[in-house]
């Protein structure tokens, strides 16, 4: 009898000791030293920096003159002289390469002796129309022959300006074997020496290509494919603007 109504207060008073250690717990834990707690994590701070942004890229290019000018022979000939050494910087009108001015000149004298030609037989046919018009006055020819006569004048006025147009041409052959630079600038990429003959006027004739450099402006000429275009206009001395 004793060892059953005992049980539940044995019990119960063993509940109410592990309540009692569960809540001391509790406070010991809620309550225990502050370096017990985890570290906080180290945060670094800076002031932020307000600035305009500007876009760039890299790529491989080369530096090229704005103006740079292909020249060519206008005659044919050998080259007699060069005048320049490639790098030299060079003014306007400088004489730059020599061809042979033999032929030419031989031309122009042929040219001049024509036009003398051309003079003569013209001022033979005006007096021939003078005579035929003073015959005609006195009854003594016919209106016929005075209009040969002057049709012979006619052409033989415009032989002479063909003459005198074949004598400016030659002219200007003869000065185009003085080549002389149409621009200043710094020269480069020679493509001929003396001793070599020359076909003017074709592809053939190119002597140099000339370009501008020193204090001109120049541009960028880009190499690599799939880059932004930069405007030939848009050279180096002014910001260069990607489109």
């Amino acid at each position: 009898m004793i060892s059953r109504t005992g049980t539940p207060s044995l019990q119960k008073r063993s509940a109410i000791s592990l309540l009692g250690l569960f809540v001391f717990t509790a406070w010991a834990v809620a309550s225990g030293p502050a370096h017990a707690q985890a570290p906080k994590p180290a945060v670094d701070v800076a002031t932020p920096v307000v600035q305009t942004a500007r876009e760039w890229d890299q790529y491989t290019g080369r530096f090229e003159a704005v103006q740079r000018i292909e020249l060519r022979a206008r005659v044919s000939g050998y080259l007699n002289s060069v005048h320049f050494e490639d790098g030299q910087l060079v003014e306007k009108d400088d004489l730059l390469f020599v061809i042979d001015p033999r032929p030419l000149e031989a031309s122009l004298a042929a040219a001049k002796a024509e036009l003398t030609s051309a003079q003569a037989q013209l001022k033979l046919a005006d007096t021939d129309l003078k005579r035929g018009e003073e015959l005609l006055r006195r009854r003594v020819t016919a209106v016929a022959e005075v209009d040969r006569r002057r049709s012979q004048r006619d052409v033989g006025a415009a032989n002479v300006l063909v003459a005198r147009a074949n004598v400016r041409i030659a002219e200007l052959n003869l000065a185009f074997t003085n080549i002389r630079a149409p621009i200043a600038g710094r020269m480069s990429d020679r493509r001929i020496d003396v001793g070599n003959l020359i076909s003017g006027g074709s592809e053939g004739a190119t002597l140099f290509h000339h370009r501008v450099a020193g204090s001109d402006p120049f541009c960028v000429r880009r190499f690599r494919t799939g880059i932004p275009k930069i405007r030939a206009a848009e050279c180096v001395g002014r910001p260069i603007r990607f489109a």
